[in-house]
């Protein structure tokens, strides 16, 4: 709030829960094939037990990440300017 300078990005995770999306998508057309055995209800709840697991996986990506951020020259300038 008080900086003078407007410093902000935005990191998405797309690649990482594109799989599990595009997979989604072809259970969806797959459970046709299948009359009625599992519906769009029985898709979202696994999904949603995946999902868990790719946000995991985002959230271990992010924490090996932080080293390299925080040894960077452009973080380095960040902290500098604050002192």
């Amino acid at each position: 709030m008080m900086d003078k300078v407007e410093c902000t990005a935005l990191w998405r995770a797309d690649f990482i829960f594109e799989p599990l999306f595009r997979r989604m998508k072809e259970l969806e057309q797959t459970k046709k094939a299948y009359a009625r055995k599992f519906t769009s209800q029985d898709l979202d709840r696994i999904k949603q037990i995946e999902a868990v697991k790719y946000h995991l996986l985002a959230i271990e990506f992010l924490k090996s990440m932080v080293p390299a951020l925080l040894g960077s020259s452009d973080y380095a300038q960040i902290a500098n300017r604050g002192s």
